[in-house]
């Protein structure tokens, strides 16, 4: 009787795994042990993205002014145009890179991943793009600071690296209806057992 019973609690809990495939899905413990790094990593370096904007990019004389105050006097000068897109859409880069943190939270860790992987190569691309251009040159007094550049970078390579890592690691493995059967648990909708 107590066999009996210990087994159709075993076979239950297999089968809240049989997805509409007919597969178990599992995720080992070290596939597991490399997802939550990988998160981690990936949450800094999106926190490193968001605060590299915050960072000095831009030396003018003795103030050092961050992404937000560049794109605001360039939009003031005339630079940007008054209704230029890189101008309104800065502010909303906070808000779309802790996009992926709660669509990871909710569960869909391979669609945050996509998502956090572009924005990463997005925001470390203009970051190279800039350090590239602005290396060394410097023009009545205004030079580039690479301490904002350089964290965004460095952040953006850590979401990269964090995001192929789910990516991979999160890939769950599966074993078929059958294999499950020989193990010794029916798979869902077997009347013999």
């Amino acid at each position: 009787m107590f066999a009996n019973r210990a087994a159709v609690g075993h076979r239950a809990r297999v089968e809240s795994f049989v997805g509409h495939t007919g597969a178990v899905t599992e995720i080992p413990g070290r596939r597991r042990t490399i997802a939550a790094g990988a998160s981690t990593a990936g949450l800094v370096g999106i926190a490193a993205m968001i605060g590299g904007t915050f960072a000095p990019w831009v030396n003018s004389g003795s103030v050092a002014r961050n992404l937000y105050r560049i794109t605001g006097i360039a939009a003031r000068i005339g630079v940007l145009g008054p209704d230029s897109a890189a101008a309104g859409l800065l502010p909303l880069l906070g808000p779309v890179c802790v996009l992926p943190v709660l669509i990871f939270v909710l569960g869909a860790r391979r669609t945050a991943a996509v998502l956090a992987l572009t924005l990463a190569l997005a925001c470390g691309g203009f970051a190279t793009v800039a350090m590239i251009l602005a290396a060394g040159r410097s023009v009545a007094g205004v030079s580039l600071a690479t301490a904002g550049p350089v964290i965004v970078l460095i952040g953006s390579i850590l979401v990269v690296v964090a995001a192929a890592a789910l990516l991979v690691a999160g890939r769950p493995r599966r074993r078929s209806a059958e294999k499950v059967s020989e193990m010794g648990t029916a798979p869902l909708g077997d009347p013999s057992h």
